[in-house]
């Protein structure tokens, strides 16, 4: 239950959610920035290009075994526990699946999506401007992530 602008008490869980959605879509309004900042002049002539990135069995495995027991699922509904335990059976799939991916710039659409969950922050429950947002994202998404990362990050340091 939250309070409207006119301090009317709001019950029906579409209203609350439209409220919800409001209270943050104003939170994140895109404001022009007027700030220049100097981009150095890098010399790359001697360095290496990272021309693509592996998602190999081994790595997906790697990753999908460290996924924590507890962990909830993304809006794609793949649970963390189910993932991790099943990592010698999905790394293949998965592996090919991040492969094609990132080679045609597209992730599939159910990695996209997220579960939004409002959080109470403090001062007056009916307020919904106490609250904030959190995003439950796709595993799979955040181990292939996790991979690419990891790839950029070992190019950058040798």
């Amino acid at each position: 239950m939250l309070k409207d602008n006119n301090g009317s008490l709001i019950s029906d869980p579409h209203l609350v959610a439209e409220m919800f959605s409001l209270c943050f879509k104003n939170a994140f309004v895109d404001e022009p920035m007027d700030v220049e900042i100097p981009i150095p002049d890098i010399n790359l002539r001697n360095r290496s290009t990272l021309t693509s990135i592996e998602f190999n069995e081994d790595k997906v495995y790697q990753e999908l075994t460290k996924l924590k027991d507890g962990g909830s699922p993304g809006g794609d509904g793949a649970h963390p526990y189910i993932l991790k335990k099943c990592a010698g059976q999905l790394c293949g799939p998965l592996s090919k699946i991040m492969s094609q991916s990132l080679n045609l710039g597209v992730v599939p659409k159910s990695w996209k999506e997220a579960i939004s969950i409002p959080i109470f922050k403090k001062g007056n429950r009916l307020d919904p401007n106490n609250y904030r947002m959190v995003s439950i994202t796709s595993t799979l998404l955040k181990v292939m992530e996790k991979i690419v990362s990891k790839e950029i990050t070992t190019f950058l340091l040798f």
